[in-house]
């Protein structure tokens, strides 16, 4: 997207009165071999801030072509958006999904609205960029991240909230001590989007389709990867298979509750879990992505295994008395056994988490926690 040339230099001389006082903006954290944290900040959003700002420098080392940036929302979007525009410069390029040239400069108007909606409403992302002609960027390619620390992970139960939408009175019948640690659950929000942005770099970006669910799919795709991916970088840390994976792998097997089956991925955990976390501490980065990649849909195949998988989730919630929002997978030849398979794992997983059973009959989602 080409910029006026009257409004980029305003952009620059914004971005770099910012850095001389501190790197990034407020909210923004950055790194390039180096990061560090603003000032003034309360100790425990400063704490918060610091596993983000290592974990940024830690991929920036392992990967030099990228430069790894966070923008926090915080209701600071034009600040954010503004520091975005003066690192892309003029003429970039979105990398995430391949296109046709003559739309080169649609997606990435497309992109960056994408970016800023997600900024308004405080929800995690992850992009791939190019940086174009006169870019404040360090480094060919350019790694945005939305992620607010403090709205995901300023304590237990809000890491586990960030992931499970239940109404109150069943949300607080879950033991404090089933709850995710809310330090490792930043550290795999962090893991879970830089993946995305590797998968993009290393894998390419996600292949133009005429298939009816081609969106569902890559969707169901790449969050997989994603979560195998942050539960290898846990248990390549911890050098062992960590509570903090046991219990995400139980939360993300209640995403049918959560009526988000594009979000269950719960076998690609599980695939994860099973990998040996000796190879995992010793094997590179590059590794580590290229197994989370090949993870991702095992046990579950290519795209006419999502499909029979979305056939079998719907008719699942419906055993399970629950409404499904989208009835596009209604219809067609459901794997009766698949379906029996994700109801008693989903009820296995409530049971284990909240401490009962799934009542079914009741409206689980309804007066979300």
């Amino acid at each position: 997207m080409g910029m006026d040339a009257g409004v980029m230099p305003d952009f620059r001389r914004f971005f770099l009165v910012l850095l001389v006082t501190i790197w990034g903006i407020p909210g923004v954290c950055g790194a390039s071999g180096s990061a560090a944290v603003a000032g003034h900040v309360a100790p425990p959003r400063a704490a918060l801030e610091r596993i983000v700002v290592d974990k940024l420098a830690y991929y920036a080392r392992q990967v030099p072509e990228v430069q790894f940036v966070v923008l926090d929302g915080a209701g600071r979007v034009e600040r954010n958006m503004a520091a975005l525009l003066a690192l892309l410069g003029q003429d970039a390029d979105a990398l995430d999904y391949a296109h046709p040239p003559h739309l080169r400069e649609d997606l990435l108007i497309v992109t960056l609205a994408r970016i800023r909606t997600l900024l308004e409403y405080d929800m995690a992302s992850s992009t791939l960029l190019q940086p174009g002609r006169q870019a404040l960027a360090r480094r060919p390619n350019l790694c945005i991240i939305t992620l607010d620390p403090w709205a995901i992970a300023r304590d237990d139960r809000t890491a586990t909230e960030h992931l499970l939408e239940l109404p109150r009175t069943e949300f607080e019948s879950i033991p404090r001590d089933h709850y995710l640690d809310h330090e490792a659950h930043l550290r795999f929000a962090v893991d879970h989007e830089v993946y995305h942005c590797l998968d993009t770099l290393y894998n390419g970006p996600a292949p133009m389709s005429q298939r009816e669910h081609w969106g569902g799919y890559m969707l169901f795709r790449n969050e997989r990867g994603a979560d195998a991916f942050a539960v290898i970088m846990n248990m390549a840390a911890a050098g062992a298979v960590t509570d903090y994976a046991r219990r995400l792998a139980g939360i993300r097997g209640l995403a049918l509750i959560n009526d988000d089956p594009n979000h269950d991925t719960y076998s690609a955990i599980e695939n994860a879990l099973r990998v040996d976390p000796t190879m995992l501490k010793n094997s590179s980065l590059r590794r580590r992505v290229a197994l989370a990649s090949e993870l991702r849909l095992r046990g579950i195949g290519g795209y006419d295994g999502y499909v029979a998988y979305r056939r079998a989730a719907y008719q699942a919630m419906r055993r399970l008395a629950l409404q499904p929002d989208d009835a596009t997978f209604a219809d067609g030849p459901v794997d009766d056994a698949l379906v029996e398979r994700l109801v008693k794992r989903t009820r296995a997983c409530y049971q284990e988490l909240v401490g009962h059973a799934l009542r079914v009959g009741r409206p689980v989602r309804e007066g979300g926690g």
